[in-house]
């Protein structure tokens, strides 16, 4: 049997989660036979690159400049029109077997211009749903067109209980493959005093309450422990500016956007992700990939109190349902951690979203007790079982097979 077609629509591939998901996703299903198209909005000079990149065709959706209209005061519902048009033209000329859209707005697009081809769309929320819809028009639109879908992936079952039952019941839980760089062998041994914090420096990811409760321990961890940032991001001149007026400003680093992540980050002697929101944060388990011990604040839809449980639960588990499209049990995937019930300690410790003393308790807690460190590092490979390239791949090509199947 051939493999089915899929088209794959996301903005563009630059540096961000959902975009890297949406890459090595489209590489894999190439590699693994799918035809694969890869539908863009537009492409920007500072994007993932693809293994196969000039095998797989690239279509870009946006409207260009020629094609703008500049009417006063109805250039936007013409040039909306005028995307929707493109877009749909687009999948009407492809006929794949089954559609992939990638984020709020696109997974809005997709169902709406494809509602009439007869094409199967699965839409993935790839944060919170409720700051992935958080504008009541977009809200509301998702709650008209999610039912359309095929399938609608989210990554924590409480992501999938923030919508009503209509949709859960075309909801899976599908888990972020690791960047294989990040399954490298864990290091063993002394690992370097240093605190290091991946990822765009924004106000949501909230990288100013790390800086805090560093501030807050100085004192009472070794004097030669430091805090390194990894990204870059609208907030990185505030929080630059907020480490250069403390008392620890020599001993805070900014490193900026590097390619080199895991080698970097691989001896860190503990890692923190401070999020107010996340869905399953990708630097989190790539973090814990790696063996590091690793903190986080306990945010919402839930992705870092999934990863950091001791064993499996059922709380972590997308409970099948009936649904109008065939077998609910090929819409079940088990995202649970390997369970240890020898071995007490958990995979990481959390913090509550925004408590400075809480973090810093954690924080110090960690670095002063190295047989503490050394568990949670260990424990945190569990992530490897369920989040490797082979299993997450084999979970998403399944799922998107099944749907490609059914119609």
């Amino acid at each position: 049997m051939s493999q089915p077609s899929i088209a794959i629509f996301i903005n563009a591939l630059e540096k961000g989660g959902a975009q890297r998901v949406a890459a090595n996703l489209t590489d894999h299903l190439y590699e693994a036979g799918w035809k694969v198209t890869l539908v863009t909005q537009y492409k920007l000079e500072n994007e993932y690159v693809l293994l196969h990149e000039k095998e797989i065709p690239r279509v870009l959706s946006d409207i260009t400049k020629q094609e703008e209209s500049h009417v006063p005061g109805f250039y936007r519902p013409i040039n909306f029109r005028r995307r929707w048009k493109k877009l749909h033209d687009i999948w009407a000329e492809i006929k794949p077997d089954v559609i992939l859209s990638f984020l709020g707005k696109n997974n809005i697009m997709t169902l709406s211009t494809a509602k009439d081809l007869g094409i199967p769309v699965a839409v993935a929320v790839r944060s919170d749903p409720a700051r992935e819809y958080a504008d009541p028009k977009l809200r509301k639109l998702a709650l008209k067109l999610f039912p359309t879908a095929a399938g609608v992936i989210l990554q924590t079952q409480d992501g999938v209980n923030f919508f009503p039952e209509d949709i859960r019941r075309r909801s899976v839980v599908l888990p972020n493959p690791l960047n294989p760089e990040f399954m490298t062998e864990p290091f063993e041994g002394e690992r370097d005093h240093r605190v290091v914090v991946v990822g765009r420096i924004d106000k949501n990811k909230h990288q100013s309450l790390v800086v805090t409760a560093f501030e807050k321990i100085a004192d009472e961890i070794p004097e030669d422990y430091i805090l390194e940032f990894y990204g870059d991001g609208s907030e990185r001149e505030n929080l630059s500016a907020e480490a250069a007026r403390g008392k620890l400003c020599d001993r805070i680093f900014f490193r900026g956007v590097v390619s080199d992540v895991p080698q970097r980050i691989r001896k860190a002697g503990l890692f923190i992700l401070s999020s107010d929101k996340e869905g399953m944060p990708n630097a989190l388990i790539e973090a814990m990939a790696l063996g590091i011990p690793c903190i986080s604040t306990d945010c919402p839809c839930g992705g870092p109190k999934v990863l950091m449980k001791t064993g499996a639960t059922a709380e972590e588990k997308v409970e099948p349902s009936p649904n109008d499209h065939g077998d609910s049990s090929q819409n079940y995937q088990d995202v649970s951690l390997p369970e240890d019930k020898g071995n007490l300690t958990p995979n990481g410790i959390l913090v509550p979203v925004g408590d400075a003393d809480a973090m810093a308790e954690a924080m110090k807690k960690v670095i002063n007790d190295p047989a503490l460190a050394q568990k949670l590092g260990r424990n945190a490979l569990r992530v490897r079982a369920v989040y490797s390239p082979e299993a997450a791949f084999a979970a998403w090509e399944k799922y998107l097979r099944s749907i490609a199947l059914m119609y």
